[in-house]
Order: structure tokens, then sequence, then C-alpha cells
């Protein structure tokens, strides 16, 4: 799967881009432009104006990816290094030039910014239970 998310979901788009899916971030475009570009480009259009033909989110993370999840995305247990979460270039792993004690890491191939499992990623994987959760709570209470 691959994404377009409109100006005001920046923060989704990040977190799309830590669980490995190629997702860009749409600048200034026109509405118009943002249904074209994803149409072209193959790309599921997410935003939360109703005035775009694309999918309708609602406004906390959380919830976006919980909803996004029950469409189908799948939610990892621990984010996924594939993708730079600032330019959404593809990751490549890498062992040198990292912080003293840490022994591996990635490296963006577009920007250059090194990534490693750092104390974030306790908080990050904690995120993704909360939502994994949820989302199966949900289920069971709807099956």
């Amino acid at each position: 799967m691959k994404f377009l998310c409109d100006a005001m979901l920046g923060k989704l788009a990040r977190w799309l881009r830590i669980l490995g899916y190629d997702t860009e971030l749409a600048s200034r475009e026109k509405d118009s432009e943002l249904m074209v570009r994803a149409r072209t480009e193959g790309r599921i259009l997410l935003t939360r104006d109703k005035s775009i033909q694309g999918i309708h989110l609602p406004d906390r993370l959380e919830d976006q990816l919980v909803f996004l999840a029950k469409l189908g995305l799948t939610i990892p247990p621990e984010p996924r290094p594939r993708r730079c979460p600032v330019c959404n270039g593809e990751l490549e792993p890498i062992q040198a030039g990292l912080p003293e004690g840490v022994d591996h890491g990635w490296k963006c191939r577009k920007c250059g910014k090194l990534y490693w499992e750092g104390s974030h990623w306790r908080r990050m994987k904690a995120f993704l239970a909360r939502v994994r959760s949820r989302v199966e709570n949900e289920s069971e209470e709807s099956a």
C-alpha cells in the first residue's frame, strides 16, 4: 500500500513511514491536484477534509491508525525501519557511524539521516501495542 496524506496529516504520514509504508505528504497542493496525484502515483489519498475524495479519517492519530487497521492496514508489534520518517526515503542497514554503544541502525538513502533503536523505540512499541489492542477489542465487540 502506498499513501498520500493531505497537509493536515503530517503526524500520520510520519507514523505510516515508521510502519514501513511508502507515504508522501502533500504540501500546498490544491484539492483537485491531490486527487490527480494520488491516482497518477497509485496512492491511497488520506484526508480529514470532507470536500476531498479520499479516505476520511478521524482527528486523533491513534484513532486514525485504528480506522486504517480496520480497512486492512497491518499494525506491526514494533516499528519497521524501511522508510525515513522525515523524507520517505528508503532506509539501509548500517553498522558504522552510529553513537557509541549502538551496534546497528539505518541510514536514509535520500536525506542521510541516521536511525537506531534508542529509548524512543520502547515508547513506539507501547503505542503500537495500544493501537493493536484497540483493533482487536473493537473487532471482538463487532463480531
